[in-house]
């Protein structure tokens, strides 16, 4: 190798790179798959008092889509795509234990924190939604929500699928 290609990389030069890998990285879901599904991800998190805010995260770890209560600010592009690698890694990692131990597919976690819970279940066969509860949540409400409209969302992500 060269010499020259061995220097260090200044912070600007370093900052542009980053900037372009997350935007290389975000480019996955269309824009149509956003339309469709944001509605039912606001009506998810303004029909249920518990839930701070939801995403829907495909098979490779990517937002498709977040709604919130909160301000929309908070969660910059590059929480979302951190937070939705993370969702799903969870979610793989817990499916691929399950199967592992002859216990079948997963369909929904349940993590409680200090802040409250993180529920995720599955949203047909190549996506995950998954809800920040407040702390005190009732449960079974946000998993029956979170059931509702993964159905609802995974049949709306199939009618944009080509067949």
């Amino acid at each position: 190798m060269a010499e020259d290609e061995l220097r260090e990389l200044s912070p600007e030069e370093l900052e542009a790179l980053r900037a372009v890998f997350f935007k290389e990285i975000s480019a996955g879901p269309t824009e149509e798959l956003r339309l469709v599904v944001h509605p039912h991800l606001e009506k998810l998190v303004s029909d249920n008092p518990d839930i701070n805010v939801c995403f829907l995260v495909d098979s490779a770890g990517m937002p498709v889509d977040f709604a919130s209560r909160e301000e929309q600010e908070k969660y910059t592009e590059e929480f979302l795509i951190v937070a939705s690698a993370n969702i799903w890694g969870l979610f793989a990692a817990s499916e691929r234990e399950s199967i592992g131990l002859n216990l079948g597919h997963v369909k929904q976690i349940i993590a409680r924190t200090e802040g409250g819970f993180l529920c995720i279940t599955r949203c047909g066969e190549s996506h995950a939604l998954a809800a920040l509860a407040r702390q005190g949540a009732r449960l079974g409400v946000v998993l029956r929500d979170l059931g509702i409209y993964s159905d609802l969302i995974s049949k709306k992500i199939g009618e944009l699928s080509p067949a």
